[in-house]
Formats: structure tokens, sequence, C-alpha cells
């Protein structure tokens, strides 16, 4: 019996260890090895034969860490809540509504008043010139309560389109057009209570045909700056805005593609 529950922790079980406190635990990064060691794996909680049974009934999922993530069968066994009930509690539209709803969790629990907060949707668009600079938005912002950098964004009106409010907010905050623009995806603000759904852009070649006119209500400076200087001020934290993170993140990627398959060249490259 020994035997098979040790064949079965090193085959189903994230392996756990301690740290020298004996407090917190750390995921370990490989599978324990366990052939010769008295004592036991630590697990959440400690797996007898009768709990790894009764996480089979329970149909609990334990990933086994050698496996591939992303594989159907252990991606297919989670169900979506329902919701039984929404009610509104404060409108401010178009800026914002926050909803309370009433649940039913898969094992028929029902969670009441779980807050849901619902803010307009925007395009944010990180753009990148032929000299392989790119332009940023510095001004004050609230929620942060501190000057900070971002890509241009602005909220889409209603019954406009994510890519023509990111071509409208890249003329309207820097003056620029560009020659193309590569959709990066759209992402929720949270994935608990919804927030807003930002849709990500870089857009390349852009030039100057006209003065920024933002018409926000904070005062905004205009800053280029190379690409790989704007990625090491987003290594070192400098952003405070998680839109803004994700958004030159994506960027990053997608200027190293382009870059290594030739499609996009900056300076005498060209």
């Amino acid at each position: 019996m020994a035997c098979v529950l040790r064949e079965r922790l090193q085959k189903t079980v994230i392996p756990i260890t301690r740290n020298r406190s004996g407090q917190q635990p750390i995921m370990a990064h490989h599978p324990i090895d366990v052939t010769g060691v008295r004592s036991r794996p630590l697990c959440p909680p400690r797996l007898t034969i009768g709990r790894f049974r009764k996480a089979q009934r329970d149909r609990i999922i334990i990933i086994n860490p050698i496996a591939p993530i992303g594989r159907k069968d252990q991606m297919s066994e989670l169900e979506h809540w329902q919701t039984l009930d929404r009610r509104l509690l404060i409108d401010r539209s178009p800026w914002m509504r926050i909803y309370e709803d009433d649940v039913e969790l898969p094992d028929g629990r029902v969670v009441y008043d779980y807050l849901r907060l619902e803010t307009p949707g925007y395009s944010m668009v990180v753009p990148i010139d032929d000299a392989g600079q790119i332009g940023l938005v510095r001004s004050y912002k609230r929620g942060v309560e501190a000057i900070d950098l971002q890509p241009p964004a602005g909220v889409i009106d209603q019954d406009e389109q994510p890519l023509v409010c990111a071509r409208r907010e890249l003329l309207e905050e820097l003056g620029c057009q560009a020659q193309q623009l590569h959709r990066l995806g759209a992402f929720v603000l949270s994935g608990n209570y919804h927030a807003g759904m930002a849709h990500i852009y870089l857009a390349t070649g852009c030039r100057q045909v006209a003065e920024p006119h933002p018409g926000d209500l904070e005062e905004q400076q205009v800053v280029w700056l190379p690409w790989q200087v704007t990625r090491q001020m987003w290594t070192a934290g400098e952003f405070k805005q998680m839109g803004a993170v994700a958004a030159l993140g994506l960027a990053f990627t997608t200027i190293e593609n382009l870059l290594q398959d030739g499609v996009l060249l900056f300076g005498e490259q060209k």
C-alpha cells in the first residue's frame, strides 16, 4: 500500500516544501523524489489514501506538474457561476455603474450581494514611429495620485468600434496617424468585478500630422522615447497603471517579433 501511495504522490501531487521557519508553504518547482525519504511530502491538506479517494469522488482537480498545462482533461472540470439576481446600486452613467449580484455556485451554494463594477470600455494604443520611438502621454492621474506615463487611451463612444477609437485617440493626444494598427487583444480590468474592457493596439509607422488636442481635464505632455528605453522603464516598474503595463508588455513582444521577421524596420535599417 505504501508503494502505491508513493507512486500516486509522485505522479499526481504538486509538491510543496516549507521554509526554514516552518510557517509559510512554498511551491516547489519540480517533483519531489520521495524514494528513500522517511518524511512524507507536505500536501495542502496532507494527502492520505482516504483523502485521495475522496478527492476523486469530489472531482477535485490535482494537477500533474509533469503534464503540459492546457490539456483538455485538466481544463474542463470547472463550471460557471449562475446569476440569480442583479440589482443596480449606484448609477453614474456613463462613467460607472455598481451592481450587487446573487450568484449560485456549481455546488449549489448561493452567494448574496456579490459586487460588480461596470465602467466604459476603452482603447489604448502604443504608437511607435519609424525611428523606433514610442509616444507616451504624461499627466496627473487621480487614481494613483501621481504624475504618470501611459500610451494614448480613451473611452469608446456609443456605437463606435474600438479600432476607430484607437485612431481617434492617437490623433487627439499625439497628433499622429499610423500606417498600420495591430490588434493585441481585449481584456477586462478585474477578473472578480469586471470593470471595463480594454482594447489594446500597437500602431506602427506613426507620423505627426497635427498638434495634439486631448480635450481632457488634466494638463498633458507628449513624450517620445526609444522603445528600448521605454522597455527598461517598464521592467523597472516606473509605470503605475495596470492597463499601461499590460499594453506595453504586449507591444514589446509584438515589436520584437516584427523586427525578427523583418516586417518592422527602424532608422537606417529601412
